[in-house]
């Protein structure tokens, strides 16, 4: 390979290595604190989050043409389980992830359509990968464990790791997989018998891709490094890869190159 080739070549690969980098639209959790500690932690994994509007304000008027994925919380600012993101604001999300666009929920979103009999995120829920489980917990840590290998989602991490859990009027939801999701992680918390608490589950939506988190990002857990990687890591899956294309184009590159 001569050596104009091999910086042709260089350029690809680090063309492809930062392919995943994402614009992440990310509800405040109304909380100054914890919304630093998600744009650290999102940062810190290579992305580019925007804390935008508080849930009660995602009314379906929001622009997210310039984002590839959407973190929707409704932790730190709760309040109680009859809440909701307005039916235009989640018909916009379903849209966005149809259309190939990126969603990662975590919770209370799952437990507040639980409690409210289905009423609540009757829009949203559809597209998510898992329903409540009936139970939630406050248990201050959870064991994140591999259940189903993914080189996206498990890059950088070890088979299981410890997590501190954040309180925000509890922990953690116990989540049931929809049929058709995958289970990456389990949490260790409420899982027993036949039941796998979904710590961290997903599914293709569309031309979009959807991730449930059980618990509650927060300033205890996104200190940990295991989890903020886990965190990257699903917006890395969620949100369109080029990469493949890429590899092809440099595939081509390659193979005209040695045939003169």
């Amino acid at each position: 390979m001569s050596s104009k080739l091999a910086l042709v070549f260089s350029s690809l690969v680090l063309a492809v290595s930062g392919a995943n980098a994402a614009d992440v639209y990310v509800f405040s959790t109304g909380n100054a604190g914890v919304d630093a500690a998600y744009a650290a932690a999102l940062t810190g994994q290579g992305h580019t989050p925007t804390i935008g509007v508080q849930w009660n304000a995602f009314d379906g008027s929001v622009n997210l043409a310039a984002y590839d994925a959407v973190f929707m919380n409704h932790s730190a600012n709760w309040g109680s389980s009859n809440q909701q993101v307005s039916v235009a604001g989640q018909q916009q999300l379903v849209n966005f992830v149809n259309n190939g666009g990126g969603l990662i929920t975590t919770e209370w979103i799952i437990y507040n359509n639980g409690t409210s009999g289905g009423v609540v995120y009757a829009t949203l829920m559809p597209i998510l990968p898992a329903t409540y489980a009936n139970t939630w917990n406050s248990i201050a840590q959870t064991t994140f464990s591999q259940v189903t290998p993914d080189p996206i989602i498990n890059a950088g991490l070890p088979a299981s790791f410890l997590v501190d859990n954040d309180n925000f009027s509890g922990r953690e939801t116990g989540l049931r997989a929809r049929a058709g999701a995958t289970v990456f992680y389990q949490s260790s918390n409420l899982s027993s018998g036949t039941f796998v608490n979904a710590g961290l589950s997903g599914w293709q939506v569309g031309n979009g891709r959807v991730i449930s988190i059980s618990n509650m990002p927060g300033l205890t857990s996104l200190n940990n490094d295991n989890y903020e990687r886990l965190i990257g890591n699903a917006v890395n899956w969620v949100i369109p890869s080029p990469g493949a294309i890429a590899v092809l184009g440099l595939a081509g590159v390659l193979a005209g190159r040695r045939r003169r």
